[in-house]
């Protein structure tokens, strides 16, 4: 019994204990070089101010049904795209109209934020939900 207490604190057995690496140093190195992957990731895939615009032509040319309803959707869109600020950040853009950013791009995708009514209850479906009484069924992205 003796020999092993004075064995546990030796050296020898400390480093057995530890094994070749330190597993949370190569834990905290994966994690970091991950981290760096996904970063570069974001940078080398965020979207442009050309991309916006096709997004929102494509958006408009789902809406519309006839040509006339579609030559006046485009009017409408090229205003509201001379009305926006595209801010580009490191790792993502903003797009920005009247002061409220309403939409998000990342990786190459757009994300709506706002859809435009200017109701304080905007951007939270349940409080929205409560106040007309009525719940809507789930129309996708951007909706």
């Amino acid at each position: 019994m003796f020999a092993g207490a004075i064995l546990a604190g030796s050296p020898l057995t400390a480093r057995r204990s530890l094994g070749r690496y330190n597993r949370s140093v190569i834990k905290s190195a994966i994690i970091v070089v991950l981290l760096i992957l996904l970063c570069g990731g974001a940078f080398l895939s965020r979207p442009t101010r050309q991309g916006f615009e096709e997004y929102l032509r494509q958006q408009a040319s789902g809406q519309a049904d006839n040509p006339i309803a579609r030559w006046i959707a485009g009017i409408r869109l090229d205003q509201y795209l001379s009305e926006v600020r595209f801010h580009d950040r490191l790792l993502w853009v903003e797009v920005e109209h009247g002061g409220k950013t309403q939409f998000i791009g990342v990786f190459s995708r757009f994300f709506r934020l706002h859809s435009g009514s200017g109701s304080e209850t905007e951007g939270k479906p349940a409080l929205r939900e409560a106040e007309t009484g009525k719940s809507r069924p789930f129309a996708g992205p951007g909706n």
